[in-house]
């Protein structure tokens, strides 16, 4: 058997070369997922392992140990703590475990908006942080900077930067009585101290001098954060809340009975426990990613099954009379069986190993060039030995198992039957038909049946769902695979011209190859479809849920005011006279001033604001809200607070005491409302004066994306003291994610497709193969070498043209019934189904162009054909 499953390869090697193509692209692909899922964890494990380079454990000191009256001078008291444990000889050093942020401010001593991450170097034994240039700390007021930090704020090597270190004295210790039973942000407060005495109570700056810089890469940055010396972290006021220490050689078992006996066994972890833990989360995290990466590469592995099983079923059905005559002569069906097995073997083999070299080189390149790893060598790191074993076993399973049905069909045939004109078009079609149409509507059925209970289920039968659409396509795909073949022979035969007549019959008679190549790229293309639609919609549903709610396009208030829970008076005045100017923006249709005010019930804060419906902003009546009354969703966090459809709402004032409280009716809240809306009339009465003031505004419909983006890019140059937001740029971002990570998936996708391609291309060159009787006769009788090539090259555009027409549908009724089944009407009150033409239409005509392709060479070949070879054949 050996010697002949050789003979067989050297003779079908050509045909079986697609085949082995794709394989190798889908185990590539799977290769590649592997490689990203381990070199990820890889790389933050020894970002884990770095972190806690040299260090005997990490320490956590309790609340519980400081007094309440010494809760405002915490960082000093954590601090002392720290260096009197430090103090022991057993122990070498010891470094904060957590970063603390800081204001850089500007030349003026104002702070610019700009920030860093910082952690006060650890000695030499302890770091782990790799520079870029430059050098470490050598003494005070020098700074090593994060390349991230030193790339956005475009800082160089000597560059002198004003931190903001901690004021010289401490307001809440000073003014104890400002904080008594204070629920808010303090932060305006101590502004307002900081503006009233300076010296006392403003940022004391600490000039410092960039001398090193790290790398923005993120396989290189194992600690995120900048690097200032111990001294100047004390001024600007870092936390020992928890820290790590180091030992001496020797003395680590010492060095952790000390940290235990002086702080308790429960707030002392040894880092082996960090990082033991903390890498079986990063294992997690990766097995999942992985299984959903997976999910790319199997639909990839799905489309090859059916493009080698095609590839088998023909060059099987071609090999009949072969098989009969090894049977007339004594070959037994079991060695016929364990010849195919071996070749199919070789080949799933073969493709395997192409594959797996495929997918290293491309995975490595591409993990280098994307810098999720250190270099090419880390890349090849991440290559397992369970990977190769598992890919191998995955071509070969695949290969086999796409062989298993052609094998066992040709194993049924007699050896006299097989000589025959009558084996060539198998045994009991009829009942075949049937029973293949009857496990069709079994599928569709049963799917169906599933998704309709899931989608009445709502999300909590979301796997109802998942499931019935799985299977609904499944059967649809099945079902289209077994009549594409008869739906292009109609047009062929409604087509004018006898190009497509004779294009046509060949596909009705190569019924089983011909329905395989088009369930692959329906599938290919269905996914993409899907994809789109979905993301479509999505982004179609959320900014109209967010423009029904919400309604204004842009929101304009002051930097400068409504602290929250402030109780000094604001000037409202002020805020308005700053708003003003761009009431008579040209850019906008429409501005309404918004009322917000900050209101205290129970324990909870939240807002209430003056009603701003859609429909008002847009022109139209909008809603007639009551006065004394608010407007609440059944989500609000103030419900609990709410007795016979009655809340209690405080509002902080100048008065004394300094707090009002009223009572509100509450309703529903309405399409279209504000969470927490009243009536201005209510807002004036309970704290008008006290109530944030923001403008609201639309854009003109005539600006497109990218003039919207420009006009408020002009605002924020020309009015710095605005804040400057609202929906759009909620709108932005949330199109900038969908569009991302649909352009990342279709991406991913594209190798089904390529695939799909491969499988096209297959099919015509074993048709034309297989035809070469036919080409010669028809070249006899008058057809040109031209129109043979045209005939092939029509095949494959209208197979094409068909499976991305019918792929777009099936793909866009799963994403409707996705969207649907995420009841995301609950979210944005409404779904709305958005299907992009223009991205369907860009999508059939790149299908159409590859299978042209594809289709080029096995037409050239049809051309080539002469009346003499149907001769010889």
């Amino acid at each position: 058997m050996g010697t002949l499953t050789r003979a067989n390869l050297k003779a079908h090697w050509g045909r079986y070369t697609a085949s082995i193509i794709t394989i190798m692209l889908a185990t590539a692909f799977a290769m590649g997922t592997f490689m990203f899922g381990q070199a990820f964890s890889d790389s933050f494990l020894q970002s884990i392992k770095d972190n806690y380079r040299g260090s005997v454990a990490v320490v956590t000191q309790e609340n519980t140990h400081i007094e309440d009256s010494q809760i405002h001078d915490s960082n000093r008291i954590y601090w002392e703590k720290a260096e009197q444990f430090a103090k022991h000889p057993e122990i070498t050093s010891v470094v904060p475990e957590n970063g603390t942020t800081t204001k850089i401010m500007g030349d003026d001593r104002k702070f610019n908006g700009r920030e860093i991450n910082f952690i006060a170097q650890p000695p030499e034994a302890m770091r782990s942080f790799k520079l870029k240039e430059g050098r470490w700390i050598e003494g005070k007021n020098e700074i090593v900077l994060e390349g991230e930090d030193a790339k956005r704020y475009n800082y160089q090597l000597g560059k002198k930067i004003i931190l903001a270190g901690k004021p010289a004295h401490n307001l809440a210790l000073d003014h104890p009585e400002l904080f008594k039973d204070f629920t808010g942000n303090p932060e305006k407060i101590h502004e307002e101290w900081a503006k009233k005495d300076p010296a006392k109570y403003a940022p004391q700056p600490i000039e410092a001098t960039i001398v090193g810089i790290g790398y923005d890469r993120p396989s290189l940055r194992s600690v995120p954060g900048s690097y200032i010396s111990p001294e100047n972290a004390k001024e600007i006021g870092q936390s020992y809340f928890s820290f790590r220490f180091a030992a001496s050689p020797g003395q680590e078992a010492r060095a952790l009975e000390l940290a235990r006996s002086e702080f308790g066994g429960k707030q002392v972890v040894t880092t082996e426990s960090k990082i033991n833990a903390q890498a079986k989360e990063i294992s997690a995290v990766q097995k999942i990613m992985t299984l959903t990466l997976m999910i790319f590469p199997a639909i990839a592995l799905l489309v090859s099954i059916i493009i080698v099983s095609s590839t088998f079923q023909v060059i099987l059905a071609e090999r009949r009379r072969e098989m009969a005559l090894l049977r007339c002569i004594g070959a037994s069906k079991k060695q016929l069986r364990r010849s195919l097995v071996l070749e199919q073997t070789i080949i799933g083999i073969s493709g395997g190993s192409l594959g797996i070299m495929l997918g290293i080189a491309i995975s490595s390149l591409g993990l280098t060039y994307f810098e999720l790893t250190a270099g090419i060598s880390a890349a090849l790191s991440a290559v397992q030995i369970w990977m190769v074993a598992s890919i191998l076993v995955i071509s070969v399973l695949l290969t086999l198992f796409a062989g298993l049905g052609p094998a066992r069909a040709l194993g049924k045939i007699a050896p006299v039957a097989a000589l025959t004109e009558l084996a060539n078009e198998g045994v009991n079609k009829k009942r075949w038909v049937w029973l293949r149409i009857t496990m069709i509507l079994l599928l569709i059925g049963t799917g169906v049946v599933l998704s309709y209970i899931g989608l009445q289920g709502g999300i909590k039968k979301f796997l109802f769902s998942v499931g019935g659409v799985g299977l609904t396509i499944i059967g649809v795909i099945f079902l289209i695979a077994f009549i594409a073949p008869a739906i292009i022979g109609l047009i062929g035969h409604i087509w004018p011209g006898v190009i497509s007549t004779l294009g046509g019959q060949n596909i009705s008679r190569n019924a089983g190859r011909t329905g395989a190549t088009v369930a692959s790229l329906v599938i290919a293309t269905g996914l993409i479809s899907m994809m789109m639609v979905g993301a479509s919609s999505i982004k179609s549903t959320v900014t109209t849920g967010i423009d029904t709610k919400f309604g204004a396009d842009v929101s304009v208030n002051v930097k400068d005011c409504c602290g929250i829970g402030e109780k000094l008076e604001p000037k409202k005045e002020e805020w308005l006279e700053a708003l003003k100017p761009l009431e008579s923006n040209p850019n906008f249709e429409s501005a309404q001033y918004l009322y917000r005010l900050e209101i205290h019930t129970g324990k909870e804060s939240g807002y209430l604001l003056y009603d701003l419906p859609l429909a008002k902003m847009r022109g139209g009546k909008g809603y007639e809200v009551e006065n004394d009354t608010v407007y609440l969703s059944q989500e609000s966090k103030l419900k609990k607070y709410v007795t016979n459809d009655k809340l209690n709402v405080t509002v902080y004032t100048t008065e004394a005491p300094g707090t009002k409280t009223f009572t509100l009716s509450v309703k529903p809240l309405r399409k279209g409302q504000h969470e927490g809306s009243v009536s201005l009339a209510t807002m004036e009465k309970i704290g008008g004066k006290y109530s944030e003031p923001s403008l609201a505004m639309n854009f003109k419909p005539t600006l497109n994306e990218t003039q919207k983006g420009e006009v408020l890019k002009g605002l924020e140059e020309k009015y710095p003291k605005l804040n400057i937001g609202g929906t759009y740029k909620v709108k932005r971002i949330l199109n900038e994610a969908v569009d991302k990570l649909l352009i990342a998936s279709v991406a991913l996708l594209g190798v089904s497709v390529l695939v799909a391609m491969v499988g096209v291309a297959n099919t015509l060159i074993l048709s034309v193969a297989s035809r070469k009787r036919e080409f010669g006769l028809l070249r006899a009788l008058g057809l040109e070498a031209k129109e043979a090539k045209r005939m092939v090259l029509w095949e494959a555009l209208v197979m094409a043209i068909l499976a991305a027409l019918l792929g777009i549908g099936v793909g866009s009724g799963a994403a409707i019934s996705g969207i649907y089944a995420l009841e995301l009407q609950k979210l944005a009150g409404e779904v709305v189904i958005s299907i992009p033409w223009v991205g369907i239409l860009i999508a059939i005509s790149l299908v159409a162009l590859a299978s042209f392709v594809a289709a080029f060479i096995p037409a050239r070949r049809a051309s080539k054909y002469t009346p003499m070879q149907a001769i010889v054949s």
